[in-house]
């Protein structure tokens, strides 16, 4: 039967304990319907007609249970009060209900197995696997997809490098720069050996970096051999002359000196010397304008210092 809430108005179930829509307590609770037990015996019967196996489920009706771990229910005949307990592994009691409501303290115990019973059920009844309905099936299918994806991923990864590794291989091989030699770019003389030189106060010097170098070279190529006939030197002779000056001088400032070994480490690297460059190096450290004049007790004037650099370069390249 429907019946109002005393709490919200709403209409509820008579047999409610508590108003599913505000939670107040139903006053009016009739614990007779629905087929709800009343008494200790009442719950004793429905117990027995559901064939519950009340000492399997720890669950003690009408008794007074010292033991660990019971749920129970009984009348006190001392006060004639209805007591439901629940004892801890210890022995220890909690006491869930204790007062004359006969009614109430059957409802909080059988309320209570009602949940066991649903429990024990639940993980009595076997899993069946349910026919799978379209969605589940189309779900299975995402998730096989998504493993499938996961595996193939590495294969996928290893793949596209081993591709870009071959592009950047055929690209060097296709691709290897510029060709060694002379080049002519608005009216300037280039040399191209691993670097660009320009030929500029009548020397060659390193070349400042322009566009034209990376990608349009090719279109101001002039060839690989000296034109005698050209208005700058060989690049190739300068690099000798420039071993033979530091070899023979007898005087060489310091502008002078860096200009040739910047030459002559650009020859070892082509191949044209035997000289190293450790000892190229050794030569830039020690032959320094500062680096001499310390080294000497006396005061050397420029022409002093000029010589003994050149002394030293010759009997280091010797």
């Amino acid at each position: 039967m429907k019946i109002k809430c005393d709490w919200c108005g709403s209409w509820i179930n008579d047999f409610d304990q508590v108003c599913p829509n505000c939670g107040g307590v139903n006053n009016n609770y009739n614990r007779h319907a629905n087929g709800v037990p009343q008494t200790i015996e009442e719950l004793k019967a429905w117990a027995k007609e559901m064939n519950l196996p009340l000492e399997e489920m720890r669950t003690f009706i009408g008794e007074d249970y010292k033991g660990a771990k019971p749920f129970g229910i009984y009348k006190d005949e001392t006060d004639g009060t209805f007591v439901v307990y629940k004892n801890k592994e210890d022995g220890t009691r909690a006491v869930r209900y204790k007062g004359t409501d006969e009614a109430y303290a059957v409802n909080e115990l059988y309320q209570k197995m009602k949940e066991r019973v649903a429990v024990q059920k639940a993980h009595q009844q076997p899993k069946v696997a349910k026919p799978a309905s379209g969605a589940s099936v189309a779900a299975q299918q995402r998730q096989s997809g998504k493993n499938l994806s996961k595996a193939l991923f590495p294969i996928c990864l290893i793949t596209i490098v081993a591709i870009i590794i071959l592009i950047v291989i055929f690209a060097l091989i296709g691709e290897s720069g510029p060709d060694t030699g002379y080049y002519t770019y608005g009216g300037r003389s280039y040399y191209y050996y691993g670097d660009w030189y320009e030929w500029e106060n009548d020397s060659w010097q390193y070349a400042p970096y322009e566009s034209w170098m990376d990608s349009d070279y090719e279109s101001y190529y002039d060839s690989y051999s000296y034109d005698s006939g050209a208005e700058y030197e060989d690049f190739e002779d300068k690099i000798f002359r420039a071993m033979g000056t530091l070899k023979m001088a007898r005087k060489l400032t310091s502008k002078e000196f860096y200009s040739l070994v910047s030459l002559v480490r650009l020859g070892i690297s082509m191949g044209s010397f035997d000289e190293n460059y450790e000892t190229v190096s050794k030569l830039l450290h020690d032959v320094g304008t500062a680096t001499i004049m310390s080294a000497s007790d006396e005061g050397l004037t420029v022409d002093d210092t000029d010589k003994i650099r050149a002394q030293y370069v010759r009997e280091s390249l010797s």
